[in-house]
């Protein structure tokens, strides 16, 4: 299979792949820059450092913005709202809670109808874990005797790992297509978890954690951990293993998908489906917060572990039958091309189908008239 829309797709794969490893390069060279300014200068003088960059930033970026819009003359022009009888601009009114509730429902049937609704959900999944470099896996690390300097080591790590499998995108997009990379994006993430997976079955060695009575206590245990030094098992050494190796899989993956919307979703749909996916990746990853605090006890750790192996991995499996039992949206995307009208086709002769899409629009965004 050559892809979802391979003659449009080189060229957006190449772009969302650039703008993934800028990202994934501001994330590697941050912490370094601003830990050696740190430790060379001062913590106050670094924050007033960052402070003024922000400052200085917005003019870059409000200019930036201001080419994009220049150079792309259809941002400028407002689309006309829709004509009460008497000729006037109907105007949008204010619903009661009920309404709104039923405007998501609506939504919902939208991103349902969706040719890749189902990668909308495997890429949902992913977001339920606590495995990444954040400060639960972090204090989970630091608690099993890893110091902090091959923690940052392993941070950087993961993120030189995202930057590679952001460059290798592109050409898997080009020899194999959208759906084929994400397969393998998806076939890397699912590795790399059953790495962390396996680091449940062997012993660990975790610093016991004393609830402290008063201030004083409260800083001698603080920097009793801080200071904390011990062997560091091969458990502890696989699970960081696994979580560095994630970033490679993780970005092919998430590239692969959102590619898939972009080629896929009608324009005028596009807001809804992506609010309605980025209100699932918000629940999945409030369940994993959720599930952190009733599992906050650092001997239950693996459990953590194994819901969010089985959530990323259920993922990739999903991802693997979807594309086993729905091969034609390659062949429907490549005869209909980046509009959603077939070559060759006169735009007049769409009409009837653009009307039907804009009443589907109508329907989400003003259930009420419906």
């Amino acid at each position: 299979s050559s892809g979802i829309n391979a003659e449009y797709g080189g060229a957006l794969s190449a772009i969302n792949a650039t703008m993934r490893r800028i990202d994934q390069v501001c994330l590697l060279l941050a912490p370094i820059l601003s830990g050696a300014f740190v430790s060379a200068v001062s913590a106050a003088w670094a924050a007033a450092l960052i402070a003024v960059w922000n400052i200085v930033s917005f003019f870059f970026e409000y200019a930036l913005l201001r080419v994009v819009y220049t150079r792309v003359p259809e941002l400028a022009v407002k689309k006309e709202g829709e004509k009460q009888a008497d000729g006037k601009e109907k105007k949008d009114k204010m619903w009661p809670p009920h309404h709104a509730f039923s405007s998501y429902i609506k939504s919902l049937k939208v991103f349902f109808s969706q040719d890749v609704a189902t990668m909308g959900i495997c890429l949902s999944l992913v977001y339920l874990t606590v495995l990444g470099f954040d400060a639960i896996t972090v204090a989970y690390l630091r608690l099993s005797n890893l110091t902090d300097f091959y923690i940052g080591l392993s941070m950087a790590g993961g993120a030189l790992l995202g930057v590679i499998g952001t460059v290798c995108y592109t050409p898997f997009t080009e020899r194999w297509g959208v759906i084929s990379s994400g397969l393998i994006g998806a076939v890397c993430l699912a590795v790399s978890y059953c790495v962390c997976l396996g680091s449940t079955a062997l012993p660990t060695n975790v610093t016991e954690i004393v609830t402290p009575s008063n201030n004083a206590t409260c800083n001698a245990v603080t920097k009793e951990l801080l200071d904390v030094s011990g062997p560091v098992l091969s458990s502890t050494i696989m699970l960081l293993i696994g979580i560095i190796t994630i970033r490679f899989g993780l970005w092919i993956y998430d590239l692969a998908i959102s590619q898939a919307f972009q080629l896929s979703v009608p324009e005028h749909q596009r807001n809804t489906v992506g609010g309605v996916q980025n209100s699932f990746n918000s629940l999945f990853d409030c369940i994993a917060i959720v599930l952190t605090v009733i599992f906050s006890d650092v001997k239950k750790f693996n459990i953590l572990i194994f819901v969010s192996s089985a959530g990323c991995i259920g993922s990739c499996l999903i991802y693997m039958l979807w594309c086993c039992n729905a091969p034609h949206i390659d062949e429907k995307k490549k005869e209909e091309g980046f509009s959603g009208v077939p070559d060759g086709t006169d735009r007049s002769s769409a009409s009837k189908d653009e009307t039907e899409l804009e009443h589907s629009k109508d329907v989400v965004e003003n259930p009420v008239s419906v």
